[in-house]
């Protein structure tokens, strides 16, 4: 139960869950089991650490991210945009995150975001478990073959590179069972 997930996710439960008309909300996270006693009623299913999360994606009719701190990209951003789903996250959850064309990725920073967006599409009953769109972001911008493409395109452009040389060498020095009293070094 990573803090800033799990802070997120107890925040959501408390001032966003229950504002929201017929939504269910599941959390599947590592960790997130011990607070399943606390928060757990007929409109939360705290599963908790599982192997796979695929199956659950899946079945998934859109993420939330509630992240209000934490460092980086975040990798169940990228997840949930491979499986092309619609996504409701905090500024922070999107950071590095190129989404401004994308249609099903929302911003939400606050309680009343958070309500409003979620209850505007329930309200529409026009959803659907896949966005083409979403997924299409992140296979344009985030795909291990895209990104490796890029990085090529970009290292060809520096041309220093062609005369950089690399040694490496491994093994052992040879002072390894030297032992740890040197004279200058006081022992305890």
């Amino acid at each position: 139960n990573f803090p800033p997930n799990a802070k997120g996710i107890l925040w959501f439960v408390e001032k966003v869950m229950p504002k929201l008309k017929n939504c269910h909300l599941t959390i599947v996270g590592k960790g997130m089991e011990e607070y399943r006693n606390q928060i757990e009623n007929d409109k939360i299913t705290v599963v908790g650490t599982v192997d796979n999360t695929s199956e659950y994606y899946y079945k998934a009719d859109a993420m939330v991210m509630p992240i209000f701190w934490g460092d980086g990209m975040k990798l169940k951003t990228a997840e949930a945009m491979m499986y092309g789903k619609m996504i409701f996250a905090t500024t922070e959850a999107l950071v590095g995150y190129d989404i401004e064309k994308v249609t099903h990725i929302y911003t939400c920073n606050n309680e009343n975001e958070f309500e409003g967006k979620i209850n505007q599409v329930i309200d529409s009953k026009k959803y659907t478990k896949f966005y083409e769109d979403v997924r299409d972001n992140f296979l344009a911008h985030y795909e291990t073959k895209q990104l490796e493409s890029e990085f090529q395109k970009f290292m060809k452009g520096i041309s220093w590179l062609d005369n950089l040389k690399l040694r490496v060498s491994y093994g052992e020095p040879g002072q390894q069972d030297i032992n740890n009293n040197y004279g200058y070094m006081p022992v305890y």
